[in-house]
C-alpha cells in the first residue's frame, strides 16, 4: 500500500507540474505575442525562424552596403560634374583666344587657366563624407594628386588603380569608386592637367605666333574636349552603377518584407486562441489541485 500510494502521489505531482508549466508557457506566449519561446515548442518552426533571421541579417547588411555605396557614388557624381564645369570654362576661354595676337589678353587667359587648374586639382583631391579621398583607389587616406612646379612632371598620382567594391547581394559586388589616374587619364591623351599646362605654356610663349600659335591653341581645345569626353564616360558609368544599386535596393526591400512576414507567421501566436486555452488550463489546474489535495488527505487517512 505504501508503494502504491507513493507512485500515485508522484504521478499526480508530475501531472500538476506539467499543467503549471503549460500554463506558464501560455502566459508567456500571450505576454510576448510569440508562439515559439524555445526550440522545443516547435522544432521545425524554430529552425525556419532561425534561417529567416539569418537571411534578414544578411539582407540588412547588404542594404547598409548599398546605402553607403549610393552615397559615395552620389558624392563622386557631384565632384565629376564640378570638374566638368571647370574644364568647360577652360575650353570656352581657350576658344576665345584662338585668333588672339595681343599678349596681354593671352597672359590674362593663361592666368585664368592657371586658376582653373587649381580648381580642378582641388576637385581631384576631394574627400567623401567620411574624410576619405574619392579618387585615391584603395589609398584613401592620402591625397591622390600632388602638384609640382614645371618642368614636368607637373602632377603626380599617389593612389593606385583599384576600385572600392561593396557586396549588394550574395553573388554580386559593385564598384563605388573610380581611381583618379583613370578618371583624369593621367599621362594619357585625355589628361586635362597636361592639356592645361601645355595651353598655359603656349599662351605665355611670346615666340609662338601666326599659324603655329593657332595650331597649338586648336590642339589645346581638342585635348580639353577629349578630357571632357573622358569625364562624361566616367559619369555615365557612375550613373549606371547608381541605377544598379537602386534596382538591387528594390529587390532587397521586397525580400526583407517577404521574410519578415514569414517570420511573423512562424513565430507569432494566435492570442485569441491562446487566451481561450489559458482559461481552460487555469480551470483544469485548479480542479486538479483540489483533486490532488483531496486524494492526498484520503491517502494519509488510509495510511494512518
Amino acid at each position: 500500500m505504501r508503494i502504491s500510494t507513493a507512485l500515485i502521489y508522484e504521478r499526480n505531482t508530475a501531472a500538476l507540474f506539467a499543467k503549471q508549466e503549460r500554463l506558464s508557457g501560455l502566459q508567456q506566449q500571450l505576454a510576448t505575442g510569440r508562439r515559439i519561446l524555445t526550440p522545443a515548442d516547435d522544432p521545425s518552426g524554430a529552425q525556419r525562424a532561425l534561417q529567416l533571421a539569418r537571411s534578414l541579417a544578411e539582407l540588412s547588411s547588404y542594404a547598409q552596403n548599398m546605402l553607403r555605396g549610393q552615397s559615395r557614388l552620389k558624392e563622386e557624381e557631384t565632384v565629376l560634374q564640378a570638374a566638368r564645369g571647370v574644364l568647360d570654362q577652360a575650353r570656352s576661354a581657350t576658344i576665345g583666344v584662338q585668333m588672339q595676337t595681343d599678349m596681354t589678353q593671352r597672359n590674362a587667359v593663361a592666368d585664368y587657366l592657371t586658376r582653373l587648374r587649381e580648381d580642378l586639382l582641388a576637385h581631384a583631391n576631394s574627400k567623401d563624407a567620411n574624410g576619405d579621398f574619392l579618387f585615391a583607389g584603395s589609398k584613401a587616406s592620402s591625397a591622390p594628386f600632388t602638384a609640382h612646379p614645371t618642368p614636368p612632371p607637373p602632377l603626380q598620382y599617389n593612389g593606385d588603380s583599384l576600385q572600392l567594391m561593396v557586396a549588394i547581394d550574395e553573388s554580386r559586388q559593385i564598384a563605388v569608386s573610380d581611381p583618379g589616374n583613370s578618371v583624369f587619364d593621367i599621362g594619357g591623351t585625355n589628361d586635362p592637367f597636361a592639356a592645361l599646362d601645355q595651353l598655359i605654356t603656349d599662351l605665355q610663349d611670346t615666340t609662338l605666333t601666326g599659324a603655329a600659335y593657332t595650331a597649338a591653341i586648336t590642339n589645346g581645345v581638342v585635348a580639353l574636349t577629349g578630357a571632357l569626353d573622358r569625364l562624361d564616360t566616367v559619369r555615365s558609368s557612375v550613373a549606371h552603377r547608381q541605377a544598379e544599386i537602386t534596382a538591387a535596393q528594390t529587390v532587397n526591400s521586397a525580400l526583407r518584407n517577404q521574410y519578415q512576414n514569414e517570420l511573423q507567421q512562424v513565430e507569432s501566436a494566435d492570442t485569441q486562441k491562446i487566451a481561450v486555452e489559458l482559461q481552460l488550463q487555469q480551470v483544469s489546474l485548479e480542479a486538479s489541485q483540489k483533486a490532488f489535495v483531496n486524494a492526498s488527505q484520503l491517502m494519509l487517512f488510509n495510511y494512518l
